[in-house]
């Protein structure tokens, strides 16, 4: 049993939520191991994990597909990956956001809401 005290060079927004931290080493689909051994169901995961698990199978497999083809680009240039995702995302959106734009498409989505609401970008 181990107890991971905080480092001093961890951001002071980032915190343990329990005074007896859990010591995570590896994730698959929805089960988290600590350092010793240990297994746990991970109710807690983030936005990315909690829809598909862990280290998915099919997700790892995509990923490394596409790592070995082109890892990071600007949208300047002209990807057909970029395409063909922004082709299977639109169908989703509702009307006002059926153009996707490669950048900041999160800015673009507030600014649309935004301009059907009376609140400003701070009040939100």
């Amino acid at each position: 049993h181990r107890v991971l005290q905080k480092p001093k060079s961890l951001c002071s927004s980032l915190f343990f939520m329990h005074f007896d931290p859990v010591f995570i080493h590896q994730g698959y689909m929805q089960w988290l191991w600590d350092v010793d051994g240990k297994q746990y169901l991970d109710l807690f995961t983030g936005v990315a994990t909690v829809s598909v698990g862990h280290c998915h199978p099919k997700v790892t497999t995509a990923i490394q597909k596409q790592l070995k083809k082109l890892w990071h680009t600007t949208n300047i240039y002209i990807h057909p990956e970029l395409h063909e995702y922004c082709d299977k995302l639109a169908p989703y959106l509702p009307d006002p956001l059926k153009v996707l734009n490669g950048r900041g498409w999160g800015v673009l989505t507030s600014r649309r809401h935004l301009k059907h609401s009376s609140q400003s970008p701070t009040q939100h």
